[in-house]
């Protein structure tokens, strides 16, 4: 008797065994789906997979992002919502990979296995995209089913111009894509395009407007199942004279990626996959991309310079502007609108008297479209013209 009055019997005779069942699904799908690390968090939203990457400033491929990307796509397939939607943090998509991995072997996962287990997964994955997509990003766009983006968006494969050609299936799925065509041109020159441009040549679905999520979410109530894989498709060829007339004969790197492009005509994805990343690691140490890739860090390490990384900059109290032609006076304005004390050095004192009535017109302008706050009279009282360095 004590055992048919026990707490558990009790439960039973209130709880029926199927909700039992749904309420132990329900906590398993919670379990599994949770996730989150520094860079990815995986979310539920509308019984959609919301796949959150976080990697400011630019949202870059690191080792970080492809390990907790590729640990997030494993537990999404133990979940059984029918949506993923892929989407960045912060002003950009997915901006490219870490070019500072390109110097030693490449940590693991490898991007080319991150963007094949995105586009294996079993639920309809898309990718809702801002700012720039570049490279590796616009590799994972590709491997999504669908893609989205605001107008502003801009899409490109910038390997080349690193002596490069992509190693994550880019140059083997963009042709399937866009076609032979616009591929080669886009990966031979590293052109940048607009989210419309890349709409007309059918690589993006919808261009959206508003909230980015919620764009997206209404995008997905017109979807009707899950298309064919891009590395499935064909590609029809077409004729690349125009353009690869048009391509110098060095650097070597863009004839390569017109090499690599056309592989997608006779052979199958699986087939030229493997060659593209071979040619792509072996590419990483030629003296053709060294060379850029060391540009490309000193032309950023240029705007830091380490002399000055531990000085601070005198206060700025006076400009002196040498010439007052149409551009000095627009210089001398735009400080003096600034709040600046401002100086204006001539050659002579009939070249000063014409800067003075140059600036007078300038000034009377700015007034009339009342950007001029403080007053023509007062303005030119403040900006000192002279013939004489000493004044200034």
């Amino acid at each position: 008797m004590a055992c048919v009055n026990s707490p558990w019997t009790q439960i039973l005779n209130i709880v029926k065994p199927l909700d039992i069942i749904r309420l132990a699904g329900h906590i398993f799908r919670m379990i599994t789906s949770k996730f989150e690390t520094k860079t990815v968090k995986l979310e539920n939203l509308d019984n959609c997979n919301l796949v959150v990457v976080s990697n400011p400033p630019v949202n870059s491929i690191t080792q970080q992002v492809r390990a907790d990307l590729y640990t997030c796509f494993h537990k999404i397939e133990q979940t059984s919502q029918e949506f993923v939607i892929i989407y960045c943090r912060g002003s950009t998509f997915f901006s490219g990979g870490d070019i500072t991995e390109f110097s030693d072997k490449p940590p693991e996962p490898h991007l080319p296995d991150l963007v094949q287990l995105i586009e294996n997964c079993k639920a309809i994955t898309i990718s809702a995209i801002h700012g720039n997509c570049f490279g590796g990003g616009l590799e994972i766009a590709m491997a999504c089913d669908y893609r989205v983006s605001f107008a502003s968006g801009k899409f490109a494969m910038p390997e080349v111009k690193l002596g490069l050609i992509p190693g994550a299936g880019g140059s083997q799925r963009l042709p399937r894509l866009i076609g032979i065509k616009n591929a080669v041109e886009m990966l031979a020159t590293g052109r940048i395009n607009s989210a419309l441009e890349m709409q007309i040549m059918g690589a993006i679905d919808q261009i959206i407007e508003g909230d980015l999520l919620t764009s997206t979410l209404a995008f997905i109530k017109n979807i009707n199942g899950k298309p064919q894989k891009l590395s499935e498709r064909s590609v029809i060829n077409e004729n690349l004279d125009e353009i690869i007339d048009k391509l110098p004969q060095n650097p070597k790197a863009p004839l390569l990626n017109i090499e690599a492009a056309k592989w997608s005509l006779d052979q199958s994805y699986e087939e030229a996959q493997p060659k593209e990343r071979k040619l792509h690691l072996e590419l990483r140490n030629s003296l053709e991309s060294r060379a850029y890739q060391h540009l490309f860090f000193a032309e950023r390490r240029a705007g830091k310079p380490n002399i000055l990384k531990n000085h601070q900059a005198r206060p700025l109290e006076q400009i002196s502007v040498i010439g007052g032609g149409l551009m000095g006076i627009g210089i001398a304005v735009a400080c003096y609108m600034a709040g600046k004390k401002v100086g204006i050095i001539e050659h002579s004192d009939e070249a000063a008297t014409q800067a003075y009535h140059r600036l007078r017109n300038v000034l009377e302008k700015s007034a009339k479209r009342g950007k001029l706050p403080s007053g023509v009279n007062e303005a030119l009282s403040q900006i000192n013209i002279t013939s004489n360095q000493a004044d200034v």
